[in-house]
């Protein structure tokens, strides 16, 4: 997918068609566990983003996020 990649480490992560889903083995309910840089956030939306959690990075031009308590969805968005 243009514009999102990621490094991951016994995290299970789900390509779909358009988005990159991830299942959070365990969750904190405040998603303290779960750190995003962003150069600006809009709502849902970042850019220039970057998540780090549980063995997983991801790094995103500009994405959509999705969140529920144990997956969340990242949507690239186009430029």
């Amino acid at each position: 997918m243009k514009g999102l990649s990621f490094a991951s480490r016994d995290t299970p992560v789900i390509f779909g068609h358009d988005y990159i889903e991830w299942i959070d083995p365990n969750p904190a309910p405040d998603r303290s566990d779960v750190k995003i840089t962003c150069e600006k956030q809009e709502g849902e939306t970042y850019a220039r983003m970057k998540i780090e959690t549980d063995g997983f990075t991801l790094d995103a031009d500009k994405a959509r996020i999705e969140w529920s308590p144990e997956v969340v969805k990242i949507y690239p968005v186009p430029e």
